[in-house]
């Protein structure tokens, strides 16, 4: 069990932040939007890594020592659309391993400019380790409010309703603005809901007034849970909650957003938090999240003592 030390600072009620972050090593770079998975006696996290624009897993115990990062889906530019490979979920059914990922690619010559095109892959594995990828996207932007940009696919399979469903972020192309939702058989043909997107930024919350994005959804005790990034403006973000009965209609904002804010000055999540992902674990949750200071992000994490992470009493 982690120990009960260290800063409350930008954390609401029992959440805390654990006292050795960044949990990621320094020199590997920066990395960011990780996601969880168990995998018999440990968890494995899989990450985007910005300094080989792949998509790499660590495994650890405890939530916080990790391994060295495998590469496990690097940029194929003979597709026209995975220049960079990032911002995966990865789930386990049935003995394989489903992943669906953004592909970006950039537009004009030279050097990075704001603009291009991202779409949602998909790569299945026996292992989580080797993955074979399908050569075009199972999704594409359609305009609209999706502009030229789907991204942050988060995707659980649901038993009772025998179907993928995903919530994915669309718009911008460095941070989507909005929050959409499709359903799928086979994980590889979906059908968009026809009332995206189906979260919005909130203009009376200042904390999320321009940009909701990057949602994990975890049904729990009746309902489905989302965490996601709300951003106050391109620069400053933070990692708030909000419920549905049915993971599309009458969300629900909890009152003590946001839960996780950023850091002291000078901390390495002082400017914004980003990309949340909670796991339960030996009588805590955990929280990761990429935190930035200036222009680096790194993946620290969070900690409620407790079972409930303070949403039974939702106000």
């Amino acid at each position: 069990m982690i120990s009960k030390d260290k800063t409350k600072i930008g954390c609401y009620g029992n959440w805390r932040r654990y006292q050795n972050n960044p949990v990621l090593k320094d020199d590997w770079g920066e990395t960011f939007d990780v996601t969880v998975l168990r995998v018999n006696e440990k968890l494995r996290m899989y990450l985007s890594w910005r300094s080989t624009n792949s998509i790499a897993f660590v495994e650890g115990v405890d939530g916080i020592h990790w391994s060295e990062p495998t590469i496990v889906l690097t940029p194929d530019f003979t597709t026209g659309w995975e220049e960079d490979v990032n911002r995966q979920i990865v789930i386990e059914k049935n003995g394989k391993y489903h992943m669906w990922y953004t592909g970006m690619k950039f537009l004009g010559a030279g050097e990075r400019i704001n603009s291009g095109r991202s779409c949602i892959g998909y790569a299945v594995s026996d292992d989580g380790i080797h993955f074979e990828r399908r050569k075009e996207p199972v999704m594409e932007p359609e305009g609209g409010w999706e502009k030229t940009n789907l991204m942050c696919p988060h995707v659980i399979w649901d038993e009772e309703m025998q179907k993928f469903r995903m919530w994915y972020s669309a718009g911008g192309f460095w941070e989507p603005d909005q929050i959409g939702y499709a359903q799928s058989d086979d994980g590889i043909h979906w059908e968009r809901h026809p009332d995206n997107p189906i979260f919005r930024p909130h203009p009376g919350h200042f904390w999320e007034r321009e940009i909701v994005s990057a949602c994990q959804v975890l049904p729990m005790d009746g309902w489905y849970y989302m965490f996601y990034i709300g951003f106050e403006d391109m620069y400053k973000a933070t990692i708030n909650v909000a419920r549905s009965k049915d993971g599309i209609t009458g969300w629900e904002r909890f009152g003590g957003n946001p839960i996780i804010s950023g850091g002291a000055a000078g901390e390495w999540d002082a400017e914004a938090v980003y990309k949340p992902w909670v796991e339960y674990l030996d009588g805590q949750w955990l929280l990761w999240a990429n935190g930035r200071r200036a222009a680096i992000e790194q993946v620290g994490l969070y900690i409620y003592d407790g079972d409930d992470m303070g949403l039974k009493d939702w106000k």
